[in-house]
Parts: structure tokens; sequence; C-alpha cells
């Protein structure tokens, strides 16, 4: 079995100091669509170790179908207190027919059939 962990390889640390940059922008699709909130919240805190204020943060979330839990990793990086919180669909929104404003409650996604 393969160890998967927040690929910070993935960040220039050297050219993405506080110095340089005005806001830090995470992602995680992979981690939303494969439903693990724990390397979610990892990678989202990977900028700590860069010294990045979570104030100068935000974090990109893939709208995708109910039974993702990319409803949970919205509300887990407004709790962290990320400047915001951008969520990129491409249909989803209408496909699934989600309401807007979106639900502030902690609710179980499940995928019947």
């Amino acid at each position: 079995m393969l160890s998967r962990s927040p690929a910070s390889s993935n960040y220039p640390a050297t050219d993405w100091t506080p110095a340089n940059l005005n806001c830090l922008k995470t992602e995680n699709f992979t981690y939303t669509a494969d439903r693990d909130l724990d390397l979610t919240v990892t990678s989202m805190n990977f900028a700590n170790t860069l010294r990045i204020h979570t104030s100068e943060r935000s974090h990109l979330v893939g709208v995708s179908d109910p039974s993702t839990a990319w409803l949970k990793e919205v509300r887990l990086a407004q709790a962290e207190g990320f400047e915001s919180v951008v969520l990129f669909a491409l249909d989803q929104m209408c496909l699934v027919g989600y309401s807007l404003p979106l639900p502030t409650g902690m609710h179980r996604s499940a995928r019947l059939g």
C-alpha cells in the first residue's frame, strides 16, 4: 500500500514566502474526491511550515456530488481562519441542485445505489 501525504514538493519554498506572497491558495481535489479530510487538513496546514499566517491564505474547494465531503472541507477551511474559501464548480451547482446559501450544519454524506 502506498503512503500518501501532502506533496510539499509542489511548493517552491524559497520563492513562496510571506515576503513574496500576498495570499497563498491551497487545494486538495484528490483528497476531496477520496473523502480524506485528514489529508485535506494536513495539506491546508502545510503552509504553517512556510510561516504564512492563516489570514494570508485561501483554500480552493472542488464542489462535487453530495457523496463527497466538500462542504465539510469548506467549514474546515473557514475554521482555520483563512482569508477566503473559494468554491470551484463546473456545473455541479446546477446539476445537483444545491441551494444557496449553503447549509451551515454538519451533515453526513452517503451514496446509495
